[in-house]
């Protein structure tokens, strides 16, 4: 007979036949034992996409969002050429939906007309695009059925991914900050991501400088001096007079890291006191320098000073942590969102 859940098809075979169980062919299957029970679970397919400036990743998971079977990198272009690539590749793949990490900003409000869009962001042919939409629609005529397809900015994605991951350990309450080219900030509260009037950018908050910093005005170009004007792989290379390539090039010894902890530190305590996260994760490409992290932990303690007082804010090496499954933790962010919201079998 047979059992149905969320994720799988479950044949169920008594152990008095479990000779036969091991003549079935295991491509897609995964074997499990439950009882007196072998479990043999054909898994499901979803399909996650994270949207870059310079590249798109698109990859398959089986049964969850950590068990990726496939991956692809496709060059980001023309948003209309991007997406065709992109559904090229997923043609022939039996997936039961996709999961879109997109970069924004975004429209994420379900009542409006362009929810789904990418609106106003630096890289101009993405423009006003309608990312939802447009794969929706590329997904029905390769299919011939509808793919049901879920969006969500990145940070946010990664928010959820890292809030699920950590789900045995916190209770409703996440901060995923990523730092790169740009920066981004996602907020889980009460379990689910922060949209609000448009969804968080608090990439974008001000920063108190450093008397040394004073004159540096920045790079992002509509605040300067923000905290992706001062933080990011561009506003390091500016004040280096080095490109972003040489950047590997500067030592650990360099005070500019003990200054890029510092404002990465005042952002933790301006979340901490506003949103009181449970914990924050901090990852992306300026993260990849192995003594930031600690730096930042040393700097978060006199900054927020003892104001807001748990055992937790007081071990910040336990608060603020990396990200579990960098760098596949955008693609991972990704399935998750595709994935059914009631399942009920855990394959991590």
């Amino acid at each position: 007979f047979f059992f149905f859940n969320d994720t799988a098809t479950t044949e169920i075979y008594t152990r008095s036949i479990v000779g036969s169980v091991r003549c079935v062919q295991e491509t897609g299957y995964q074997r499990r034992v439950h009882g007196d029970y072998y479990y043999i679970m054909k898994s499901k397919l979803y399909a996650g996409i994270e949207t870059g400036g310079t590249t798109c990743k698109v990859a398959i998971g089986e049964g969850t969002y950590t068990n990726i079977i496939d991956k692809i990198t496709i060059e980001t272009k023309d948003p209309t050429e991007t997406i065709g690539k992109i559904v090229d590749w997923l043609a022939g793949k039996n997936i039961e939906s996709v999961g879109v990490a997109a970069f924004g900003p975004l429209c994420m409000n379900p009542k409006d007309p362009k929810y789904g869009f990418v609106t106003s962001t630096p890289k101009l042919a993405w423009q006003f695009f309608d990312l939802r939409g447009t794969l929706k629609k590329m997904l029905h005529a390769k299919f011939g059925k509808d793919i049901p397809v879920e969006i969500e900015t990145d940070v946010n994605s990664c928010a959820l991914l890292e809030y699920t991951i950590l789900s045995k350990e916190i209770s409703s309450s996440v901060a995923y900050i990523t730092v790169g080219t740009g920066i981004g900030i996602g907020i889980v509260v009460n379990k689910d991501v922060v949209h609000g009037l448009v969804h968080p950018e608090g990439g974008h908050m001000r920063v108190n400088k450093r008397q040394e910093d004073k004159d540096f005005k920045g790079v992002c170009p509509f605040h300067g001096d923000c905290l992706e004007g001062l933080c990011t792989n561009n506003s390091i290379a500016a004040r280096k007079q080095v490109t972003i390539e040489e950047l590997s090039k500067i030592p650990d010894s360099d005070p500019i890291w003990d200054l890029i902890a510092f404002y990465l530190a005042q952002a933790i305590v301006n979340l901490t006191l506003v949103i009181s996260p449970e914990k924050v994760i901090i990852g992306g490409g300026v993260m990849n320098r192995g003594i930031l992290l600690g730096m930042i932990h040393k700097q978060f303690i006199p900054i927020l000073n003892k104001y807001v007082q748990h055992p937790m804010l007081e071990t910040p090496e336990k608060y603020i942590i990396a990200p579990k499954y960098h760098p596949d933790n955008g693609l991972m962010a990704g399935i998750l969102l595709g994935m059914p919201k009631t399942q009920s079998v855990s394959y991590t």
